[in-house]
């Protein structure tokens, strides 16, 4: 069998690597719709076995082929961000920044502001415990691409959650029964 139609056209030449200063687990890259003003970006999450992690953004710079973290643009996150992803159709914002959501032991949600003063801002924290004692960790989330408002996460409480990411509200929430849920996506 001619196996030329496989081939990998990747080679030294248009590739780029990143040596991170820890071990990465998660990572996100940014639509092409929200790289059109600025270089493309791409959050990376490590995984540390400690409460205190880090989420970097980094941006491409097409002169030099490197990827360079921003250091205004890096933030602590509690525990290993289990999921990182850019919101799917910046345009339907209205606005000119980049929203980032982590998961971990909650939804949080960052706006990446990359203007002539980078700077990142907590938006929101979304909890659906019942309890400030406990908070069962989030194993994945996925963002609605149709309805954009709407992020589905998974928990390891074999819980799956619709949130509205605009009223900070639960619109409902499933429990799964017979076994863990691992991970939410469209299908």
């Amino acid at each position: 069998m001619d196996n030329s139609t496989h081939e990998s056209h990747l080679g030294p030449e248009n590739s780029v690597t990143y040596d991170s200063p820890y071990p990465l687990y998660a990572m996100a890259f940014a639509p092409a719709a929200s790289t059109r003003q600025h270089h493309p970006k791409i959050a990376v999450g490590s995984f540390i076995e400690e409460f205190s992690n880090r989420v970097d953004i980094l941006s491409f710079d097409p002169d030099t082929l490197t990827l360079k973290p921003n250091p205004s643009l890096s933030f602590d996150h509690p525990y290993p961000p289990t999921k990182l992803m850019f919101h799917p159709n910046p345009n339907t914002l209205h606005k000119s920044h980049d929203i980032l959501a982590s998961s971990g032991d909650y939804l949080r949600l960052w706006e990446v502001k990359d203007s002539s003063v980078d700077r990142l801002e907590p938006i929101s924290v979304l909890n659906n415990s019942k309890t400030s004692e406990f908070c069962a960790p989030l194993t994945s989330f996925d963002w609605n691409e149709i309805e954009p408002r709407r992020i589905g996460t998974s928990s390891i409480d074999t819980t799956c959650t619709i949130w509205d990411i605009e009223k900070g509200v639960v619109e409902t929430q499933l429990i799964a029964q017979g076994g863990l849920r691992h991970r939410v996506g469209r299908g």
